[in-house]
């Protein structure tokens, strides 16, 4: 009997083993796996939702996503057109009462890349943006959009909410930026022949450009122009300008 009870304690401690590991089982899936996507050539791109992407331009297509089992599963790749949608197609982070562990983040290469949408607290980051016509971005929410390079004849950019836009160099022949709300837009060493400027809100404004800046600005904030051409002020508001050359005038 004594050899009884002490396989019968033995029998217990493997029991719960077994279940510890067993509790400790979908802990593990929050853990950060990588997933390859099918992907066709696409030249815009739209991101919607809190998530990390990052393209590689003048490479063939291709997708890798990585984050939480369960946000991988949701993860929806869209192609339309030209157009590729990358979105989550349920909100599950508290659906189930367990939070999110691992980020969203996903990986992408194509050739060429001309028209950017962001939408959401996400980050989209992209290594060159080469356009002979026109590059558009917009920007809504307060996620950010970083290029590392950017080449382009027309180029207008739209920030509605507290986003960031981040130009890391390049050239812009003409150039539109608008901006509702707080957001930054940060262009100081792209080259820009002209650009046209307009802040509705508290934004943050820095650029280079060689001959004209026209000024809109509606609310408080900050615009720098650097370089050496002349800015415009078309409406002055109540936000710190700081230009090389200032006229109240029009625009020649």
């Amino acid at each position: 009997m004594a050899g009884l009870g002490r396989m019968g304690r033995g029998t217990r401690s493997i029991l719960a083993t077994l279940l510890l590991f067993s509790s400790a089982a979908p802990a593990q899936s929050d853990k950060a796996i990588e997933r390859k996507l099918l992907v066709a050539s696409f030249e815009n791109i739209v991101v919607i939702g809190d998530m990390s992407v990052s393209i590689t331009t003048g490479k063939a297509p291709s997708a890798i996503a990585s984050g939480d089992k369960r946000v991988l599963d949701s993860l929806k790749l869209e192609r339309v057109g030209t157009t590729l949608r990358v979105r989550l197609q349920n909100i599950i982070n508290n659906n189930l009462g367990v939070p999110i562990t691992a980020p969203l983040r996903i990986t992408l290469t194509t050739q060429d890349i001309k028209d950017v949408t962001l939408s959401g607290n996400g980050k989209l980051s992209i290594s060159e943006v080469k356009q002979p016509n026109l590059v558009r971005m917009l920007l809504a929410g307060n996620g950010a959009i970083a290029v590392g390079k950017l080449t382009t004849d027309q180029y207008n950019a739209a920030i509605n909410g507290n986003g960031k836009i981040d130009l890391g160099g390049g050239s812009v022949r003409d150039a539109k930026v608008t901006i509702e709300g707080a957001g930054v837009y940060e262009s100081e060493k792209v080259r820009t022949r002209k650009l046209r400027l307009e802040h509705v809100g508290n934004a943050i404004s820095t650029a280079t450009v060689e001959e004209g800046t026209d000024i809109y600005n509606r609310g408080s904030g900050n615009i720098t122009i650097g370089g050496k051409g002349t800015c415009f002020l078309k409406q002055a508001g109540s936000a710190s300008i700081n230009c090389a050359k200032v006229d109240t005038g029009s625009s020649k």
